[in-house]
């Protein structure tokens, strides 16, 4: 039997200065804090990916972006679940004072928002020290698709 799931979208936000946005947020199953990027469930069904992916920038980071490149696509355990993950590269980044009126309950109340360069971001992630995987697949892709080959992991 199979776990459904609404879908997800992970977004990948990176300023002028090749720094990413990233959330450290408790995460109780792994009783550890996470370091994740902005991200969330398709809240409706048949609801568009990329305008999901907006609203959980503005909601997580309160921030808009310009500029939206679809990086990948994933099934994150397709042995028990249909989950299907949109991740995202924002830029063209710019500040939004209010969230568009969301308000920070549960969870999300205590996490804590961090600029990160995407090449200290990929050498945590490289390293093992960044362990979530929509984290690690968007860098790879990204470092990947801008042309970087990221070193092979040492022991």
């Amino acid at each position: 039997m199979a776990v459904e799931h609404p879908g997800a979208v992970v977004v990948l936000a990176v300023d002028e200065q090749e720094r990413a946005l990233v959330l450290r947020q408790y995460r109780h199953p792994a009783r550890m804090r996470i370091v994740e990027l902005p991200a969330g469930l398709l809240d409706e069904p048949g609801e568009d990916p990329l305008a999901a992916a907006r609203r959980e920038l503005l909601e997580e980071g309160a921030l808009e972006a310009e500029e939206w490149t679809h990086l990948n696509t994933v099934h994150s355990s397709p042995g028990i679940s249909d989950e299907r993950i949109e991740i995202y590269l924002a830029r063209g980044l710019r500040e939004v004072p209010d969230r568009g009126g969301f308000v920070l309950e549960h969870e999300e109340a205590d996490m804590s928002l961090h600029w990160v360069p995407v090449a200290d971001l990929l050498d945590a992630a490289l390293a093992r020290r960044v362990t979530d995987a929509p984290v690690i697949i968007a860098l790879l892709t990204y470092a990947v698709t801008r042309g970087d080959r990221p070193p092979p992991p040492g022991p």
